[in-house]
Parts: structure tokens; C-alpha cells; sequence
């Protein structure tokens, strides 16, 4: 095989008759454009690549996008660089691109009762929280559901009411990825059984998290 020794740059180059590759900073599809056949492929250097589709020197199609996932970024929270995108469907927040689960479980959960993080069973116990972070969804599962709504409180505070409801069925099932909770680094988040509906049996309860920019 042999060896390369010498880099170089093409500018154009001619593959037959009626096609050409061609690569150049600027948009070919807009303002002045670029003369090629039909058929012929632009790449440029954003990593876009551009199909010739007419006959104008404009008729240029963008057939792979080099600009990848819209504010795809990263982003310093709390001194850690964390991969992040920003959230239109939460007011343009920069959120992280993973997801973090914070679980928590009860045998029954009661008015005013709390749930348990692991083996935790303590009225104080809780979930620190590392970063600055939005809560976006809840899923959870319960033997016997009762109607039973969960509020959130962060600092021992109540923070929101009604955070979700099981459904008074068996086999109950909460799920809502619409929720926009904003958190603090340092705060400590918990759940508890509000006054609402009656007691539900064996639940398990996952909080959706992403570290905030």
C-alpha cells in the first residue's frame, strides 16, 4: 500500500460529464449560488452537504444537515462541562441532554405520609440535589392507586400540590414528562401523600431530572 505524504485540497472535482463535487464555506441554495450539472454534490464546511436539483445557480438542496441537534452545547453547571440542548418546550431553559431518575417508594401512602428513599424511612429523609436542575416528569406504579395525590416539597417547604394523582384503580399508573420544576443545587427534594383520595398501597414513584444551565 502505498504511503501519503503530501496533504492537498481540491476544490472541484470532475467525477464524469455531468457531475462534479464541489466544497466552499457559504449556502450555494442562497444569493449567488454555484454553476454545476444536475446532479452534482456540494459539501460544505459546516459538515452540510447539498444536492444540485434544477438548473439555476441557486437550485441547491440540503440533503445532510451538518448543524446537528438545534443548541446542542456544552454547558459549565456547578463546575462540571455537562452536554446540554435548549428546551422550547420550557422557555428555551438549557437543560442537560440526559436525564437523571430520583426514585422513591411507600408500602401505603397516607395523608400527609412520606415517601421513602431506599430503605430511608425517616420523615427528614430526602434526595440532594448536586446541581441547579428542572424536574420534567414523574411515572410511578401502585398496587391499589385511591385517588391519592403526591405533593413535592423541597427544604421541608411544600413546593407544588398535586404533583400527580393515582388513579383510583388497581394495578395504578401515574405518567407526566410535562412537568417544569425548577430546583436549586443543595436543596433536598421529598414526596408526600396529599389530602386527597384514599390510601394507596405499594407505590413506587420515579422523579425525571436535568441538570439546569
Amino acid at each position: 500500500m502505498a504511503n501519503i505524504t503530501d496533504a492537498f485540497t481540491v476544490d472541484v472535482l470532475s467525477l464524469d460529464d455531468i457531475t462534479l463535487l464541489a466544497s466552499g464555506s457559504a449556502d450555494p441554495s442562497i444569493t449567488v449560488g454555484y454553476d454545476a450539472p444536475m446532479g452534482s454534490l456540494f459539501l460544505r464546511t459546516n459538515g452540510s452537504l447539498y444536492r444540485k436539483t434544477g438548473l439555476a445557480l441557486v437550485d441547491w438542496t440540503e440533503v445532510v444537515s451538518g448543524g446537528g441537534v438545534s443548541g446542542l452545547a456544552l454547558t459549565t453547571i456547578g463546575g462540571q462541562e455537562i452536554l446540554t440542548v435548549v428546551d422550547t418546550t420550557r422557555g428555551n431553559k438549557i437543560l442537560s441532554s440526559a436525564t437523571m431518575e430520583f426514585d422513591f417508594d411507600k408500602g401505603q401512602i397516607k395523608t400527609n405520609s412520606w415517601m421513602s428513599v431506599a430503605s430511608a424511612t425517616d420523615a427528614n429523609n430526602g434526595h440532594t440535589i448536586p446541581l441547579n436542575a428542572t424536574i420534567v416528569g414523574i411515572a410511578g406504579q401502585a398496587a391499589t392507586g385511591g385517588g391519592r395525590t403526591i405533593n413535592l416539597y423541597v427544604d421541608n417547604v411544600l413546593s407544588t400540590t398535586t404533583l400527580a394523582t393515582f388513579p383510583n384503580n388497581s394495578d395504578s399508573r401515574i405518567l407526566d414528562m410535562t412537568l417544569n420544576v425548577d430546583l436549586t443545587a443543595g436543596q433536598k427534594i421529598q414526596l408526600r401523600g396529599g389530602s386527597t383520595g384514599s390510601n394507596t398501597g405499594k407505590a413506587s414513584v420515579i422523579l425525571f431530572i436535568k441538570w439546569r444551565g
